[in-house]
Order: C-alpha cells, then structure tokens, then sequence
C-alpha cells in the first residue's frame, strides 16, 4: 500500500472531501517542489538544500499517509544533512514515481 487513505481519514478527524481537497493542495506543491529537489540532484554542491526541501515534502506526504513517498522523502531530507549515503538521483527518480503511483491508486493522474 503506498496510501492510508483510511488511516488519513481516521487520524485526521476529515472528511473524504476534505481528504480530496488536501490532496488537491499536496498535488500543486509536489509539482512546485520537485523541480527545486532535481536541480539540488544536478548539482551536489547545493545538497544541504535538499534537507529543508525534502524535510516539508516529508511532512506534507506522511500528513496525508503518503507512506512510501514519505520515506523516500526521508532518505533524501537525510542525504542533505549529510547523515545518510545514497545515490540521491537513484531515490529522487523512485520518489517521483511512487508519487506519480500514489495519487494514481487515488484515482489522480500526476505526471512527474
């Protein structure tokens, strides 16, 4: 499963709508994000970056139950605080797609 949809809706105290609209505001800041996150991959000297970019994407992915895209946004929040070793293009390109999976088990198209 790479989302609780239930689990969001329990925890949360919302309603599906709600859960949608949330949905709505997490798919526009994924498509705002992750161009800044692939530009950091290009680029390692701009790594520390990646810590606070991935850090909120985290956030935003685990609040909605995003589980899988949430731990790879882990990984990557801690490859920019130099505390984890990781081919950090290999984990953005796997992000982007379980992200484009997740909000597609939800029934959104989302092209990386």
């Amino acid at each position: 499963m790479l989302v609780d949809q239930a689990q969001a809706l329990e925890e949360l105290g919302i309603t599906e709508e709600d859960y949608r609209e949330f949905l709505g505001d997490l798919l526009m800041y994924v498509k705002e994000v992750l161009p800044q996150m692939k530009a950091v991959v290009d680029d390692p000297t701009r790594q520390n970056e990646m810590h606070h970019l991935a850090h909120a994407l985290k956030g935003a992915c685990r609040n909605l139950r995003f589980i899988a895209a949430g731990n790879l946004a882990s990984d990557l929040e801690r490859w920019g605080a130099g505390a984890y070793i990781c081919d950090a293009g290999a984990v953005f390109s796997k992000l982007k797609s379980v992200l484009a999976e997740s909000f597609l088990e939800l029934g959104i198209s989302f092209e990386p």
